[in-house]
């Protein structure tokens, strides 16, 4: 893989250059390998996404921008840690197809830490970023209600016009220089509600298992 990679690199110069305008969404994903991979370098264990610690593998981080298309790549060691790759890939991007100031740059709650968001804000980039729990467990209390959150249409796709979309609902809140969007999501609201369910019914079944041991004199 990372030499179907390299060869994708040598038709960098016919990429167009990035517009201020334009978001860019980066994100990263990993593929292993099995047997030793010794001729390639870049091989290390590290966090597998595809449940296979046992194996080699290389991080693979992908930038694409409005229309889907890849705008730069880059191949990282299997044991980097997702939030070690923003200021390389940045740098990648600047060299590659330009990365003009005001430029707005989306990635996950992975790479969402302190040091990559003023990253960001050094370099003069608009950033959207998942935050992370600590810091919706300060938002909290704006969930109470529903007050002054608003409901986004999301229309179906046209190739797929019975499509049923999820109902979302979003409220702007400005702190310390940033505007934070909290969002209400009807999927993730079950989702969330299905895992606590599941949960508690295994926390119950346990219970019952030492109250049986208990009833039976055995604890």
């Amino acid at each position: 893989m990372p030499y179907a990679c390299s060869s994708m690199v040598t038709k960098r110069e016919f990429l167009p250059t990035v517009k201020p305008e334009e978001p860019l969404l980066y994100d990263l994903t990993s593929t292993y390998f099995e047997g030793k991979a010794d001729f390639i370098p870049k091989a290390k264990r590290g966090y597998s996404r595809d449940h296979w610690p046992d194996c080699k593998q290389v991080v693979v981080g992908l930038v694409i921008g409005r229309e889907g298309f890849p705008r730069a790549h880059e191949i990282f060691e299997g044991n980097t840690q997702d939030r070690k790759t923003l200021a390389s890939m940045l740098d990648l991007l600047e060299k590659r197809v330009g990365l003009p100031k005001g430029s707005t740059i989306v990635v996950d709650r992975g790479m969402a830490h302190t040091e990559n968001i003023a990253e960001l804000q050094r370099r003069k980039l608009h950033y959207v970023v998942a935050a992370r729990q600590k810091e919706r467990d300060r938002l909290l209390a704006e969930f109470e209600t529903i007050d002054g959150f608003e409901e986004v249409i999301r229309q179906p796709s046209p190739r797929n016009p019975s499509q049923k979309k999820s109902s979302v609902r979003v409220k702007a809140h400005s702190i310390n220089n940033e505007t934070l969007i909290l969002c209400i999501s009807s999927e993730r609201v079950e989702k969330d509600r299905a895992i606590r369910v599941k949960q508690e019914e295994r926390f119950l079944r346990d219970l019952a298992k030492v109250q049986a041991r208990i009833q039976n004199g055995r604890l």
